[in-house]
C-alpha cells in the first residue's frame, strides 16, 4: 500500500474564544489526524505479523545486499572472537551547532501604573524559556577491530531469525555442518537434484538415518552422526524423488545403481511411493528389493519415452515379495506388498553380440502359497527396448508365482534383425506356489519369440485387446505337467510364423473374436494340443496358402480317447481362410462340435475328422449315397454300415438312422432291416414288386448300456408301421450300425441300398 499521509495542522486554536468557526477547523484537523492515524496502522499490519516478527515472504534474497546474503549462506565458518581493539585515537569530533534561539516568552503582565511620582515601578515580566539544545555532534571514530572480533554485533544467524528465512547452504556436507543451536531450517541450493528445504527435527531418528543409506530424506549433522540427537529432514509432499538419492542422467552406473537402490530400499517401507524424473540413467547390473509383509512400491515415471533405465545386457531389476504367513480373499489379514511399474523405460544396451537377447528386465517373485495370493502387481504404460536394433531383453516382465497380476498399456520392441529371440511376458510358478489370475491388455509386442508364455502351477491367463506381430508364438501355454486351465482370450491380433495361440494340456477356455494370421509352412492359428472344454468362436483366421497350415487343431499327445470323452469343445462362428485343413482333428480325439456356420474360404479342406465320427462335424456322422444291393445268396447281408468308436456316445444323446432303396421286379421275398449293434431294430419283409422302400429309426441313450428306440418302415404305396423296443447295446465299446437285407430267392440285386445316413443329437 501506499505511504501513510503526514497530518497538517492548519490553524492555532489559541483564539477559539474569539473565532466562532474554529470548531469546524478542529473538527477537519481531527479528521485528518485519524485518517493518517487510520493508514499508519494498516501500513504496519502489512509488514508486520501479530508477534512482532516480519511476515514470511516480506525479505527475500533479491532485495538484500550480496554482503548480508553472504552471510545469511554463512559463507565460511566464524572464526573465533578477535581481541578487543584499542581505543580509537581520533580527535574529537566538533561541536554541534548550537540550536536555534527558542522564540521569546509571552511578556508578563504590565503592572498597575503608580501613582504618579509615587509609585514604585512594576515587577519586570519573567523571562522566556530558553530554547531546546542542539545534538551533540558525532564521536570521532573509534580504531577498526578485526571483522570477527565486533563486540556486540547482531550475528548473521540473529538477523535470519529476525527475517525469518532458512539457512542456503550448497551441498549435504554443508548441511551437516550447520550449527543446530540456532539454525532448524536451511534450503540447499546447488546440489541439482538433491536440492530442497530441510528442518532440524531433535528427536531420536537414528534408525531412519541408518536406513537412509544415501540421505536422501535424513541428513545427520556432523556433532551427531548416528542421528540420535536430531537429524535434518527433508520437506516434502510424500511423493519420493530418486533423484533426492543421487540418481542422476550425468552419473555412472555404479551411482546410479546405489543411488536408485537406496531410494527404493527406503521409500518401500515408509511412503510406498518412488518417482524417477525424466532423464535416461546408466545402471551397472542386477538390483535386487526384497518386500516384507507390509512394504509396498509404486514406482513411477514421466512416461517410458522420458524415464529410461538402461543395463549394460545384465538382469534389470528383481523384486522378492515375502508374504508372512496364509490368507485368503475373505481373510481378515491381508497383506500389503503391492507392486506397480508406471511410465517407466527398460533398455538393455546388449552383451556386445550381435542378434542375441541379453538379462531379465523385471523379475517378480511373488512367492505366494497355493491359492493364496499377494494383493497385487500392477505394470502400466512401460516399454522394454534395445538400444540397438541387434539386441533385446531375453525375458521383459517375469511374474514368478505372482497372482493378482496386471499388465496394461505396455510395449515391447525386440531385436529387428534377429525376430525369433527374446519374451514379452513369461509367466510361471512352482508347485506349492500356484498363481493366479493374470490380466493383459492392450499391449503390443514387435519381433518377438513368444509375445506370452506360461507353464505349470499359473491358472486364468485373461488376454484382451493386445498386437503380437512379427514373432514365432503369440500365446504359447504349457500346462502338460499338471493340466491347468482357463485362457480367455478376446479382441486380440497375432500374426506369427509358427503358431498363433498354442495351448498344452489346458482346459476350459474361451479364443473369441480374434484375428490371426499365420505366414509360414506347417503354420497353426490356434492349437489345442491335449486341450479341451473349450469355445473357438468369431475368430477370423487367415493362412497364406501355404503347404501344411491348418486354422485350428485338435490334437493328442498324452490323452487318451477317454479323457477326451470327459470334455467338449465347440467351433463356430470362424472365418478360416487359406489354409490347407480348416478344422483338423486327430483319431484320437472326442465330443468336438464343428458348426455348420463356420466358413472356410481357399482351404484344400475344410474339416478333417480323423476320429472316425467320434466327434461331430454338424451332426451327421456318416453319409452313403452310393448303391449297395443283395447278391445272389439267401442269407442275410449287410449292404450299408458305419462303425461308432467307443465311448462316443454319451447318455441323452439320440442316435438317428435312416436309409432307403428299392425292390426288384418280381414278387419274390424281400427282407430290408437297421441294426444298432447286434440288436436288430426292425424293417421290412414282403414281396413288393419294384417299389421304393424307406427305414427310419431314432435310438435314444439311456445308460451306460441300455438304450430305447423306435422305427418306422415304409413301402412306396402301402403305408407305414411303426415298431417301438429296447436293446442293451455297451456304448464303451464300438457300435456298428447297418442296413441289411436278405432274399427269398438268390438272385442278385433283389434288394437295393441307395442312402445310408448315421446322426448324433
Amino acid at each position: 500500500m501506499p505511504f501513510p499521509t503526514k497530518p497538517v495542522i492548519e490553524f492555532s486554536y489559541a483564539v477559539l474564544e474569539n473565532w466562532p468557526q474554529g470548531g469546524t477547523a478542529l473538527d477537519n484537523d481531527l479528521a485528518n489526524l485519524a485518517n493518517s492515524i487510520d493508514q499508519t496502522i494498516d501500513a504496519l499490519a502489512d509488514v508486520r505479523r501479530a508477534d512482532g516478527a516480519l511476515p514470511n515472504g516480506k525479505v527475500t534474497p533479491e532485495s538484500l545486499s550480496p554482503s548480508v546474503l553472504a552471510l545469511l549462506r554463512g559463507d565460511g565458518p566464524t572464526g573465533p572472537t578477535g581481541p578487543t581493539g584499542p581505543a580509537g585515537v581520533g580527535p574529537t569530533g566538533p561541536t554541534g551547532l548550537t540550536g536555534p534561539t527558542g522564540p521569546t516568552g509571552v511578556t508578563g503582565l504590565t503592572g498597575a501604573t503608580g501613582p504618579t511620582g509615587v509609585g514604585a515601578t512594576g515587577a519586570t515580566g519573567p523571562v522566556g524559556a530558553t530554547g531546546v539544545t542542539g545534538p551533540t555532534g558525532p564521536t570521532g571514530a573509534t580504531a577498526v577491530p578485526s571483522v570477527a572480533g565486533l563486540t556486540g554485533a547482531i550475528t548473521a544467524v540473529d538477523l535470519r531469525d529476525a527475517l525469518d528465512t532458512p539457512i542456503y547452504v550448497t551441498d549435504l556436507t554443508a548441511l551437516a555442518a550447520i550449527n543446530t543451536a540456532k539454525d532448524k531450517v536451511a534450503r540447499v541450493y546447488a546440489a541439482g537434484g538433491r536440492n530442497g528445504v530441510f528442518v532440524f527435527n531433535s528427536s531420536n531418528l537414528s534408525t531412519l538415518v541408518t536406513a537412509d543409506t544415501a540421505q536422501g530424506v535424513y541428513v545427520a549433522p556432523v556433532s551427531d552422526v548416528t542421528g540420535a540427537s536430531g537429524a535434518w529432514v527433508r520437506q516434502n509432499d510424500g511423493r519420493w524423488s530418486a533423484a533426492w538419492f543421487g540418481l542422476d542422467p550425468a552419473g555412472t552406473g555404479a551411482s546410479n545403481s546405489t543411488a536408485l537402490s537406496a531410494a527404493i530400499n527406503l521409500a518401500k517401507g515408509l511412503v510406498g511411493a518412488l518417482h524417477i524424473p525424466s532423464g535416461s540413467y546408466n545402471l551397472s547390473g542386477l538390483l535386487t528389493v526384497t518386500m516384507a509383509n507390509n512394504d509396498r512400491l509404486h514406482m513411477t515415471g514421466d512416461g517410458y519415452a522420458a524415464t529410461t533405465l538402461h543395463w549394460p545386457g545384465t538382469d534389470g531389476i528383481k523384486i522378492d515379495m515375502i508374504a508372512a504367513g496364509s490368507w485368503w480373499i475373505m481373510s481378515s489379514v491381508l497383506p500389503g506388498n503391492a507392486v506397480t511399474f508406471d511410465g517407466i523405460g527398460f533398455v538393455t544396451d546388449g552383451n556386445g553380440v550381435a542378434n542375441t537377447a541379453a538379462g531379465n528386465a523385471v523379475v517378480i517373485n511373488g512367492n505366494n502359497s497355493v491359492g493364496k495370493p499377494p494383493s497385487a502387481f500392477i505394470m502400466q504404460n512401460c516399454r522394454f527396448t534395445a538400444s540397438i536394433n541387434s539386441s533385446c531383453w531375453a525375458f521383459g516382465l517375469t511374474l514368478n508365482s505372482c497372482s493378482s497380476a496386471v499388465v496394461d498399456k505396455t510395449f515391447w520392441y525386440g531385436c529387428s534383425n534377429q525376430r525369433d529371440i527374446g519374451k514379452f511376458i513369461f509367466i510361471t510358478a512352482t508347485t506349492l506356489h500356484d498363481a493366479s489370475p493374470y490380466h493383459i491388455s492392450n499391449c503390443e509386442a514387435y519381433f518377438f519369440s513368444v509375445a506370452v508364455q506360461a507353464t505349470s502351477y499359473v491358472e486364468g491367463i485373461h488376454i484382451s485387446h493386445c498386437d503380437f506381430v512379427i514373432g514365432q508364438y503369440g500365446v504359447f501355454w504349457d500346462g502338460s505337467a499338471t493340466g491347468e486351465s482357463q485362457l480367455c482370450m478376446v479382441g486380440c491380433h497375432t500374426n506369427t510364423t509358427i503358431r498363433g495361440v498354442w495351448l498344452k494340456n489346458v482346459q476350459n477356455n474361451q479364443i473369441n473374436d480374434n484375428l490371426i494370421f499365420i505366414t509360414a509352412i506347417s503354420a497353426t492359428g490356434i492349437d489345442m494340443e491335449d486341450s479341451s472344454s473349450s469355445s473357438i468362436s468369431g475368430n477370423n483366421i487367415a493362412g497364406s496358402g501355404l503347404a501344411g497350415t491348418s486354422g485350428i487343431v485338435f490334437r493328442t499327445t498324452v490323452f487318451s480317447a477317454a479323457n477326451w470323452l470327459a470334455r467338449a469343445s465347440a467351433v463356430s462362428g470362424n472365418v478360416i481362410e487359406n489354409c490347407a485343413i480348416g478344422v483338423n482333428m486327430d483319431a484320437t480325439t472326442r465330443n468336438i462340435v464343428v458348426s455348420a456356420d463356420n466358413a472356410n474360404v481357399g482351404c484344400t479342406v475344410n474339416v478333417s475328422d480323423q476320429s472316425a465320427g467320434a466327434n461331430d462335424t454338424g451332426r451327421v456322422l456318416s453319409k452313403n449315397a452310393g448303391t449297395a444291393g443283395t447278391t445272389a445268396v439267401t442269407t442275410l447281408e449287410t449292404l450299408m454300415s458305419y462303425t461308432m468308436p467307443a465311448n462316443r456316445l454319451a447318455i441323452g444323446k439320440t442316435v438317428k438312422l435312416y436309409a432307403y432303396g428299392k425292390f426288384a421286379a418280381n414278387a419274390n421275398s424281400k427282407t430290408v432291416l437297421l441294426y444298432f449293434g447286434a440288436t436288430q431294430l426292425g424293417g421290412l419283409v414282403v414281396t413288393s414288386n419294384n417299389l421304393a422302400w424307406v427305414l427310419e429309426a431314432d435310438v435314444d441313450i439311456t445308460g451306460a448300456a441300455t438304450e430305447e428306440f423306435l422305427i418306422r418302415s415304409t413301402v412306396s404305396g402301402t403305408g407305414s408301421t411303426v415298431v417301438r423296443n429296447t436293446a442293451a447295446e455297451a456304448l464303451a465299446a464300438a457300435v456298428a450300425v447297418s442296413c441289411r437285407a436278405q432274399n427269398g430267392v438268390a438272385t442278385v440285386n433283389d434288394i437295393v441300398c441307395e442312402y445310408f445316413r448315421v446322426e448324433v443329437v
